[in-house]
């Protein structure tokens, strides 16, 4: 049990460096020349755009579970702060994976787009 608590903080320091380091573009193999200049901005501002929602979803649902975490050793006994910490734990979690699972449904898509654009 007293090996648990540094084994979460060190994947709650590793899962989003591991996040963000599978990220790729939305244009993903098509050259900027095909496409076009104001394409090309378009698909950059969307980049961007998706990162910046992907480190902040990552860190909303990290900040969760903590928040969580702390009302759950804070509950004192109590089963409905207890039961409210663990539902908060879960959100947090839940919420992760859904910003993980859009990340990898966004690079999916480019991906798609980006093999159809080319042939």
């Amino acid at each position: 049990m007293k090996y648990l608590i540094p084994v979460f903080v060190f994947l709650f320091m590793i899962l989003p460096l591991a996040a963000i380091a599978q990220i790729c573009t939305i244009y993903t193999g098509v050259p900027s020349t095909d496409i076009g200049p104001m394409t090309q901005r378009l698909l950059d501002i969307l980049d961007r755009v998706a990162y910046f929602l992907l480190v902040l979803g990552t860190a909303g649902g990290i900040l969760v579970v903590i928040v969580g975490g702390i009302k759950y050793m804070l509950a004192g006994g109590d089963e409905s702060k207890v039961g409210d910490a663990k539902k908060l734990i879960t959100y947090g979690i839940l919420g992760f994976i859904i910003v993980i699972a859009a990340q990898f449904i966004i690079c999916w898509v480019g991906e798609v787009f980006a093999s159809l654009y080319a042939y």
